[in-house]
């Protein structure tokens, strides 16, 4: 695994008005090498923990509006659960 160095020094970029934080990763080297000749490695970085922070935000709120959905009409029918979950794979 290569592991980047990390300091606490706060960074502003131009894409962002931000303060950027500096972290250690590890990463493994087969992904590394996949991305030899990313121009901005710490900008995909970024870019793809942005995704993940909406992602996880998606499906907060997916989890918030299933539960209002269960308390005012009771727990989904699992064999319809089933179904529909067969379907889509």
């Amino acid at each position: 695994m290569y592991a980047f160095g990390m300091t606490t020094t706060p960074r502003r970029s131009p894409e962002s008005a931000s303060t950027k934080v500096k972290r250690t990763v590890s990463i493994d080297p087969d992904v590394i090498d996949q991305l030899v000749g990313t121009a901005n490695l710490s900008a995909l970085v970024n870019e793809l923990l942005h995704e993940e922070a909406a992602r996880r935000e998606r499906r907060a709120a997916l989890a918030g509006l299933l539960g209002e959905l269960e308390n005012a009409v009771g727990p989904a029918d699992e064999t319809l659960v089933a179904h529909y979950a067969a379907q889509l794979r």
